[in-house]
């Protein structure tokens, strides 16, 4: 109980180990060339910032499609297929495509 009511004495050691400190104290930042696999990621992350990056937003009336989903969700529960909105856009994106090669 004593080493909780007490205040801790400053001079003690037992968290310090002097000559470890001392030694990171002397040693002083120091420019070290970059070589090998270290220069490759180096030159990969720079080349990666030079590529421009695009952001697109766009707004969709969802409203048919939830109608769709909720009318066919009660048939795929039944066979134990959780139905998400991803099987309709991936459908939507396939005929768009073969519309729009």
């Amino acid at each position: 109980k004593n080493d909780l009511t007490e205040p801790i004495d400053t001079n003690d050691n037992q968290f310090n180990d002097s000559s470890e400190s001392t030694s990171m104290k002397q040693e002083k930042d120091r420019p070290m060339p970059i070589r090998g696999i270290q220069r490759l990621m180096v030159n990969s992350m720079i080349s990666s910032l030079q590529v421009p990056n695009m952001t697109y937003a766009d707004e969709v009336n969802m409203k048919n499609l939830k109608h769709i989903r909720s009318q066919v969700k009660p048939v795929a529960e039944a066979q134990g297929i959780k139905l998400s909105y991803l099987p309709f856009m991936i459908k939507a994106a396939s005929l768009a495509m073969i519309e729009f090669p």
